[in-house]
């Protein structure tokens, strides 16, 4: 996986030895191009994949200074989707669920990344520019860790449910041709109608966002 050297060094100071440092706690260089390099990632290693694991991975051998303060980024969450009529939990295989709506405010043409450091980020790491709302979601995932979604509010009819899916249930699955048929019991993200989002793996056309999108669904 492909990262900036430059982004890294916005979450924590890095000693002069650092290509040595990182062969040393198990990331292995396979490639440097100006200011990026290519790292061999374990799969068993998730948290290597993204800039605060790496941070973390840093800090915990050469205690070298963290550039942000964790604890105010975070806000403690409630679980209880019983004060969120937005959705209801039907499955025990998911133990917590956050939904945020917001109403964008920019026009189509005004809506498009224009952040350098946002472009950089998505390109060091070959993810495509798309749209603001979904270029945001892949800023988190590649900083963070943190998988998040997006749904076309108005998409979406009825309640927002997860559940297992049903035997012979089928969902129109991004970057798939048609309708993909679901394993029986698999967790997945619906409506009154149709399947928005098999959970934690990927996302569906039916409440996709796009230059049109009005509301949002953060999940």
């Amino acid at each position: 996986m492909r990262f900036s050297k430059k982004i890294l060094e916005t979450f924590i100071e890095l000693p002069k030895d650092w290509q040595d440092l990182m062969e040393d706690v198990g990331l292995e260089i396979k490639s440097i191009d100006g200011d990026v390099f290519n790292l061999e990632l374990l799969a068993n290693r998730g948290d290597h994949y993204c800039y605060f694991g790496l941070t973390n991975e840093i800090h915990g051998r050469t205690g070298s200074k963290i550039k942000y303060d964790i604890t105010k980024m975070t806000t403690p969450l409630d679980v209880s989707n019983k004060i969120n009529n937005l959705f209801k939990i039907e499955t025990n295989k998911c133990l917590a669920y956050s939904l945020t709506p917001y109403k964008l405010s920019k026009t189509q043409k005004e809506r498009q990344t224009k952040d350098k450091y946002i472009l950089d980020l998505l390109s060091t790491s070959d993810v495509n520019v798309i749209l603001d709302i979904i270029d945001i979601t892949n800023v988190v995932m590649l900083e963070y860790g943190q998988p998040v979604h997006v749904y076309d509010a108005d998409k979406i009819k009825g309640q927002i449910c997860i559940r297992e899916s049903k035997l012979g249930e089928k969902a129109a699955l991004l970057f798939h041709d048609g309708l993909t048929e679901l394993p029986a019991g698999t967790c997945v993200i619906a409506d009154d109608e149709k399947i928005l989002c098999i959970a934690g793996v990927i996302g569906c056309h039916a409440a996709e966002a796009d230059e049109n999108t009005k509301n949002i669904f953060v999940e």
